[in-house]
């Protein structure tokens, strides 16, 4: 694949930041979700040598780090709260559904940023009190957690 810009000359402005380089990561994994993206295709993609991809992200954790924190940006798992409690559960568990569907690759993503957790504990939460206020027990809200 070939960059949409000219090779850089000494003295000319880089277009390429961290920004650049997590999207043309994504951009890359949305095109091939089943298979990883490597760092040389990313760099390729970019126009420029493997290595200069670290003068941007510190490291492949920190560029998954970047991926993930991005992609779950996107998630929007806000219910309507005046709405009976089985639709509310309907509606969250029917975004988070669709988000995954549509983003095969994003699951796998999460074991790699350790800035998703909170996010992730919120949503958590957010389930818990769904599955309390529906009259789960507390067992079976344990079980569905940490499934």
């Amino acid at each position: 694949m070939t960059s949409p810009h000219p090779p850089r000359k000494r003295g000319r402005q880089s277009h390429i930041n961290r920004d650049v380089v997590i999207q043309t990561a994504l951009r890359l994994l949305e095109e091939n979700p089943h298979r990883a993206v490597t760092m040389a295709e990313i760099a390729s993609a970019l126009g420029i040598v493997t290595m200069g991809l670290y003068k941007h992200i510190r490291n492949k954790d920190d560029l998954l780090a970047g991926m993930a924190e991005v992609l779950y940006a996107d998630l929007d798992l806000h219910v309507d709260p005046s709405k009976p409690i089985d639709a509310r559960f309907y509606q969250w568990t029917g975004k988070f559904r669709d988000f995954f569907l549509r983003r095969p690759y994003a699951h796998s993503l999460m074991a790699w940023d350790g800035q998703i957790s909170s996010p992730l504990m919120g949503w958590t939460a957010d389930l818990v009190s769904m599955l309390r206020e529906f009259g789960v027990r507390t067992g079976a809200v344990n079980d569905v957690v940490s499934w």
